[in-house]
């Protein structure tokens, strides 16, 4: 049985969420969904548990971290491979997903686009 699924851990769940008054869902800007915002829950949680942030944010602490090396094409050989990314962290594949083809490096990540692109 997972952990997340014990009775006692779903009922101590429930009566924490009843005590903070928090609800399935909550209203906040799109600068705190994205970049951070500080949660009661999270903030009680992070005092037992220091590794547990207490702010959420999709990209909370992502700002200016690096999250990899990328081997990307100069277009030297084919000016349609231009900005494509073949390879990341040492991989020309994933190993996260069951399908071979959502573990796929390819594409490029939108900061450039090969020359001749008219694509709107």
């Amino acid at each position: 049985m997972e952990w997340s699924q014990l009775p006692l851990l779903r009922e101590l769940i429930e009566a924490l969420l009843k005590a903070y008054r928090q609800k399935l869902f909550v209203t906040h800007t799109v600068d705190e969904l994205l970049w951070g915002y500080k949660d009661e829950i999270l903030s009680l949680i992070s005092v037992f548990k220091h590794d547990v942030s207490p702010y959420f944010g999709l990209f909370y602490g992502k700002n200016g971290t690096n999250d990899g090396d990328y081997v990307f094409l100069t277009g030297e050989d084919n000016y349609l491979n231009f900005s494509k990314i073949v390879e990341w962290n040492g991989k020309t594949s994933l190993d996260w997903w069951t399908a071979d083809e959502c573990n796929m490096i390819n594409g490029a990540d939108g900061d450039s686009f090969h020359p001749f692109n008219h694509q709107r």
